[in-house]
């Protein structure tokens, strides 16, 4: 992969992006257990909504790249057990997804199956998000009492 410049995108204030070019990183150097993913499809979740209502003031992390997280990929540099060329789906670490080329932990991404649509892969971060909560749960909960709080698209998940 050449080095050069890649796109990315700016918060610059409340609900505005600014497109600009930034430096790719170096595909040579993946930190271990990591990969670098282009960029082919992301989602907005919930929890990006008021970093972009409120324009990335509030003691969040650098505008660059900012409010999202949930991603499709294909993993163009790697240093893990996933492969150069494979796509993948789950998140940038840090939501610093917006941009051409991201580095990010493999442990967060799933392989995605090769007949999948890369838009229609998107809802699968934060099922697995559900999925990974559940997991961490006594496995016999009878007789507890659980209360889900918030019925967006993820609390509706755990409702199910």
């Amino acid at each position: 992969m050449d080095s050069g410049s890649m796109w990315a995108y700016r918060l610059d204030g409340p609900m505005h992006y600014s497109r600009f070019e930034s430096d790719r990183p170096d595909f040579e150097t993946v930190a271990e257990g990591n990969v670098i993913l282009e960029f082919l499809a992301g989602g907005i979740c919930g929890s990006d909504i008021a970093r972009c209502i409120d324009g990335g003031t509030q003691n969040r992390p650098g505008p660059t790249g900012l409010s999202l997280h949930e991603i499709v990929g294909r993993v163009a540099a790697s240093n893990s057990d996933l492969k150069v060329g494979e796509r993948v789906v789950g998140w940038v670490g840090k939501s610093l997804g917006l941009k051409q080329f991201s580095e990010t932990e493999a442990e967060a991404l799933a392989p995605m199956h090769p007949d999948m649509d890369e838009v229609a892969a998107i809802p699968l971060q934060p099922l697995a998000c559900v999925l990974h909560g559940l997991s961490r749960l006594p496995e016999d909960m009878s007789g507890m009492s659980v209360a889900v709080i918030g019925l967006g698209p993820v609390g509706l998940l755990y409702g199910a």
